[in-house]
């Protein structure tokens, strides 16, 4: 008797599961109209470039020729996260410890 609670419960929570997971997608696809995150440029990896030019240097160059930046996130590392807007570009670096660029992309 209880086995059979036991397994009529077990089954009424896996069909909730699919259920729960079936509704799930169809909001999914509802919000995206069926689009692929790619589709809806979410991903950007192919927009993005690497600029080789600026690794290794300081980033007092950086900031002569940009500014400061638009936002500067420290890492836990102690290195930092710059985000800059510069000539209607977005770019992104890293530096390290040193404040010698680690990173650096344009990301649009």
């Amino acid at each position: 008797m209880a086995i059979e609670r036991i397994n009529t419960h077990r089954k009424l929570l896996i069909m909730l599961a699919v259920a729960l997971c079936a509704f799930s997608l169809g909001c999914l696809n509802k919000i995206t109209g069926g689009h692929t995150p790619g589709e809806l440029g979410i991903t950007r990896t192919s927009q993005e470039k690497n600029l080789p030019e600026w690794v290794g240097k300081d980033r007092k160059a950086l900031a002569t020729k940009m500014g400061e930046p638009k936002l500067a996130v420290p890492m836990e590392s102690g290195a930092e996260e710059l985000y800059y807007s510069f000539e209607g570009h977005q770019y992104y670096f890293e530096t390290d410890l040193k404040g010698n660029i680690q990173t650096a992309v344009q990301i649009d």
